[in-house]
């Protein structure tokens, strides 16, 4: 697979508030809102810019006798260990502290426990509108690390056998150029969160080419994860401190949906920009502005399939955000290239997209635990579909006009008055096939064990063989899946056409009676159908 890509991720506004908290609120310089800083919140309008808070609020970071914090991933004990007179200490239940150790926690104290210089706190999940009653952020966190230049060049994502069958995915070339921007915006205002917006942004460059081949019947997929970057970052509200991470997971899969054996090369090449946004109004709610720009070109595929097959490559940017430990909004974004083929008497009839799809969820319980949670469905931009066909070589054995057979029929002819003699040879059985043949066309609805056999064979007098061949691709290579001299027994597959053959070995030719045995019921519903066009 070449698959190279430039992204460039913008996530604006993680910010919301609480609902309604009891008690009284201060500024940022501990002034109340009805203390020198104007009347009641109620009574007068409050200054966009100004920063209120709650008197419960404890900033660790601010206190210098704090010497170290043990903050466990699911933060509920958080245990402080002082430098100093630990007595001197704000913590109590019911106020709420926030911190940057350990990837960053904002808790409200349930029970408090002190022994000497160690203060134990179990807590429970608080929200920053619990600490901040009015105000706002606006963040652009920009990791310091430059651009990550990704190369996964000759990767073999799968080979090995499934289910009985032999799978090969292979990317020839895989290269990735990302970087990353945060932004964080948002307002609160007299404990209610007026505004959320999201807005995650991914360019694309990529030109992709991808190899996929299954040798039986197989539906399955599965998806390698090939690098993940966590980029940790903090700013401030006030004197509140933010702490949080971006975490970037690249991963790579794919999805086989095929009755039969196939192999094909998927690729397309071209731009993407898609902007994932995603908005919380008050008194609106959730609003979905998506955009995606992009144009493609798709590389003509090469094909080999005995009936049909579905195929997806896609590569995912997996992107995430924490803030304090609490898990808020993902977005996974696809790069994909699939192809679907299907064999008929004409040819390979083909048919590629690409494109990008996008999944967003968007949980903002750290901003405010009564908002809800949610998640959008899929959003998809596909380019333009490449659509072909590939015709038979001149002089294959593929026509439209092959003879019906259904199950429980007993068909009777003679190959010597036979206008076909197209099959010179199988690869299931080596000998000499160059004399006339008859094949007859059956498509199976349902899978199981099913018979072709001669009716009062003798080989002395006319040397017949009955052959199986699975598949509009098989029959112009001659690539059968079972023989015999007077009989041969297969499993069908539903939705799979055979083609049955009567064939004379070592040039003999001559009449014969063939049956189709489905099972003992030998009805002519009970396993195919005579004309599956």
């Amino acid at each position: 697979m070449v698959l190279y890509a430039s992204l460039c991720l913008g996530i604006a506004g993680l910010s919301g508030c609480m609902g309604d908290s009891e008690g009284d609120w201060t500024d940022a310089d501990g002034l109340g809102s009805d203390g020198d800083g104007g009347d009641e919140a109620g009574d007068a309008p409050v200054d966009p810019d100004e920063l209120i808070l709650s008197p419960d609020l404890v900033v660790m970071d601010d206190d210098p006798c704090v010497a170290s914090v043990d903050v466990p991933e699911d933060r509920e004990l958080l245990t402080f260990e002082f430098a100093c007179d630990p007595l001197t200490h704000q913590l109590a239940e019911g106020r709420i502290v926030v911190g940057t150790e350990g990837g960053g926690y904002l808790r409200r104290i349930v029970a408090l426990e002190e022994d000497g210089m160690t203060v134990r706190a179990w807590t429970e999940e608080a929200s920053l509108n619990e600490v901040i009653e009015h105000g706002s952020m606006a963040e652009l966190i920009t990791p310091n690390v430059g651009r990550n230049l990704i190369d996964f060049s000759n990767t073999t994502l799968y080979s090995g056998e499934y289910l009985g069958s032999n799978i090969l995915v292979r990317l020839s070339r895989a290269r990735f150029d990302i970087a990353p921007a945060l932004v964080l915006d948002g307002h609160w205002s007299y404990g209610e969160m007026e505004h959320f917006e999201m807005d995650l942004g991914v360019d694309f460059t990529a030109d992709v080419l991808a190899t996929v081949s299954s040798t039986n019947r197989l539906r399955w997929g599965q998806e390698t994860k090939l690098w993940e970057m966590i980029w940790p970052f903090a700013f401030a509200i006030g004197p509140v401190p933010v702490a949080g991470a971006l975490t970037l997971a690249l991963k790579v899969g794919f999805r086989i949906d095929a009755p039969g054996q196939m192999s094909t090369s998927l690729g397309a090449n071209g731009a993407m920009n898609i902007h994932t946004k995603k908005s919380w109004v008050s008194g609106f709610g959730w609003v979905d502005n998506d955009v995606f720009e992009g144009n493609w070109d798709i590389v003509e595929p090469s094909l080999n399939t005995s009936n049909r097959f579905k195929a997806r490559i896609y590569a995912r940017l997996d992107s995430s955000i924490q803030m304090y430990g609490v898990a808020g909004p993902r977005v996974a974004t696809d790069l994909f290239v699939q192809g679907i083929g299907t064999a008929d008497c004409a040819g390979l009839d083909y048919q590629v997209d690409a494109g990008i799809e996008s999944r967003c969820s968007v949980r903002i319980n750290i901003l405010d635990k009564f908002k809800p949670e949610k998640t959008f469905a899929r959003a998809t931009l596909t380019a333009d579909l490449l659509e072909g066909s590939v015709g038979w070589p001149v002089g294959s054995p593929v026509l439209c006009d092959h003879r019906q057979i259904r199950c429980g029929q007993t068909v009777f002819g003679d190959t010597s008055e036979s206008d076909m003699a197209l099959m010179d040879g199988y690869d299931c059985n080596v000998g000499n096939y160059e004399a006339a043949e008859v094949v007859y066309q059956w498509k199976a609805n349902r899978s199981g064990t099913v018979h072709w056999e001669l009716q009062d064979a003798d080989p002395t007098t006319t040397n017949h063989d009955v052959v199986v061949v699975d598949g509009y691709m098989q029959l112009a290579t001659g690539s059968c899946s079972a023989w015999g001299t007077n009989s041969v027994e297969f499993e069908a597959v539903e939705g799979t056409t055979y083609f049955l053959v009567v064939d004379g070995y070592n040039e003999d030719h001559g009449p014969y009676r063939a049956k189709l045995i489905c099972d003992e019921d030998e009805g002519p519903d009970t396993l195919g159908t005579i004309n599956p066009w």
